[in-house]
């Protein structure tokens, strides 16, 4: 509805109670609101930059690793976005070879026992406020993926090791 529409002026008259002026309440934050949520999905989805911020959790990852090499438990707690790149990183099969979700995974995964690495456990994913369900099928996650995944890391021995 816009002011002086004709839809506008018929809700007006069914509705005398109501305060037009809060028809329209909060309609510029809603608008920046959905248009900000928007841009960061189709700036993450976008091929290149969706990389790039791949690589920054990749490298952000591996470094928090190393510097706690001492805990034994990992814990990812994710909102919004970011539960939607997690579940991207952890799932999708669509990234190139070479692609930074390959490397987190392998740091998630990594058994090289030629390499002297402080044994850390993934104890939990926590996504706050997501909307996974309106992506996957985007991204193509097959619930047989999620499964294996949760099965594999339930095990109380299944632990990846944190390397150089």
């Amino acid at each position: 509805m816009e002011l002086g529409s004709p839809r506008l002026e018929r809700f007006k008259k069914e509705h005398p109670q109501v305060d037009i002026r809060d028809v329209f309440r909060y309609q510029e934050f809603r608008e920046d609101f959905i248009s900000d949520f928007f841009g960061d999905i189709l700036t993450y989805c976008n091929t290149d930059h969706g990389r790039d911020i791949r690589e920054i959790i990749a490298d952000q990852l591996h470094k928090f690793l190393r510097k706690h090499h001492q805990d034994q438990d990992l814990h990812f707690v994710t909102h919004s976005l970011g539960s939607v790149i997690l579940w991207d990183i952890l799932f999708s099969e669509r990234f190139a070879s070479d692609d930074p979700a390959y490397q987190i995974r392998r740091l998630l995964k990594s058994v090289d026992y030629s390499i002297e690495c402080q044994k850390t456990c993934l104890k939990s994913i926590v996504t706050m406020g997501s909307p996974i369900l309106f992506f996957n099928m985007m991204l193509d996650v097959s619930p047989e993926k999620i499964k294996s995944f949760i099965e594999e890391y339930q095990e109380e021995s299944r632990l990846f090791r944190i390397c150089g």
